[in-house]
């Protein structure tokens, strides 16, 4: 089919060439065809000639009927609606020509028919500088897409890379300050972790509306296995902290830092540009301030952004922050979602120990490759 469509001289020659609507709209639905391809292919200069060359089709079918319109009604002029030309008969029940097929016969609805004639209807100076425009536009666009995606084919690749890296390095882990255990958390926490033996709760869980029965699971957890006064800390999504605030929680709420992103997501479900993200400060009773003055602030690159498949990871700066700020060295951190391990390589750098629990077996071996590799 490539080999047939691909020839846009020759589409256009035939198109000149074309004496009969049918004809015109054959070529019509090959290009269609072959955009559809193109697409697929992601061969965006093919996709580009077969837009064109279905738009031009489209002006000549436009053409073909407003001169088939124009003939005199002796020789087979006049279309009515049904495309067919009229032969004889009363003005509401024409009699129709068997030989010539209608416009809804070859695939031509009222909406086609209508741009078409408009197509044609635009001066052909006129037509051929705007379709030269277009297709400027068009290239230039398509060139720019083609870029972005070598650059995010070569970016994956590199990550892919890397990932491969880590898991080969994953053999070389041993540490007695960092545990990472491939199990849930909240069964782990209830067999292995004792009351009140917690420095700090710092973590990231997953943010689509299916998980939030696992922040209930995470109080209820923190509650028991924080020390007094200790902090649960955890990234948010907006989209549901209502519902995460009508939780049953017997944690105090103490503040809510922001993470500024320095790119900005559009949340299509609110249509709002996310410029910000909440982390979320829980204190075990009882309340008590903490020493040191603290910005509620915190910048985020996401050029840093680690291993995770949906892309959920964070980079590992802010959680060293959080750490520095919030435990002291040989503290003991749970991380109930370890993901890829950013706060598991956060503790490590930062001198602390460090328990970590993620369900998803795949990145064991990269969590430990990581810290390895550090």
């Amino acid at each position: 089919m490539a080999n047939e469509l691909i020839k846009y001289d020759a589409a256009c020659k035939a198109l000149a060439a074309a004496k009969s609507v049918d004809e015109v709209k054959g070529i019509h639905d090959k290009a269609e065809a072959m955009r559809a391809y193109a697409r697929q292919a992601k061969n965006k200069e093919l996709e580009i000639d077969a837009a064109e060359i279905r738009i031009r089709a489209e002006r000549r079918i436009g053409e073909l009927i407003t001169a088939q319109k124009e003939l005199p009604k002796e020789s087979g002029g006049g279309l009515h609606e049904g495309g067919r030309p009229k032969k004889t008969g009363t003005k509401s029940e024409p009699v129709l020509s068997d030989s010539v097929p209608t416009l809804s016969e070859m695939g031509i609805d009222k909406k086609l028919s209508s741009r078409s004639q408009k197509l044609a209807a635009v001066p052909e100076k006129k037509f051929e500088s705007q379709m030269s425009e277009w297709r400027e536009k068009v290239s230039k666009e398509a060139e720019r897409v083609t870029t972005n995606l070598m650059k995010e084919g070569e970016k994956e690749r590199a990550k892919q890379s890397k990932i491969n890296e880590y898991k080969k390095a994953a053999k070389d882990f041993s540490s007695d300050d960092i545990k990472i255990e491939n199990t849930d958390f909240y069964d782990y926490a209830e067999k292995q972790i004792g009351n009140d033996s917690i420095d700090a709760i710092i973590t990231d869980p997953p943010y689509p509306g299916k998980y939030l029965p696992l922040w209930e699971k995470l109080f209820e957890t923190a509650n028991r296995v924080l020390k007094p006064s200790a902090f649960l800390i955890a990234y948010s999504g907006q989209m549901y902290l209502d519902k995460i605030f009508r939780m049953k929680n017997e944690l105090l709420y103490y503040w809510t830092m922001n993470i500024v992103f320095s790119k900005k997501p559009l949340i299509q479900g609110r249509n709002i540009i996310n410029e910000w993200k909440p982390i979320l400060f829980f204190q075990k009773t009882p309340f008590k301030k903490i020493s040191d003055t603290v910005s509620d602030t915190v910048s985020f690159d996401y050029t840093e952004r680690d291993m995770h498949k949906e892309n959920w990871g964070q980079t590992v700066k802010p959680f060293e922050l959080l750490i520095e700020r919030f435990t002291k060295p040989n503290d003991l951190i749970f991380e109930p979602f370890a993901g890829t391990g950013t706060t598991l390589i956060a503790a490590k750098n930062m001198k602390r120990r460090c328990i970590g629990c993620e369900i998803d077996k795949q990145y064991i071996d990269l969590i430990k490759g990581r810290l390895a590799d550090e």
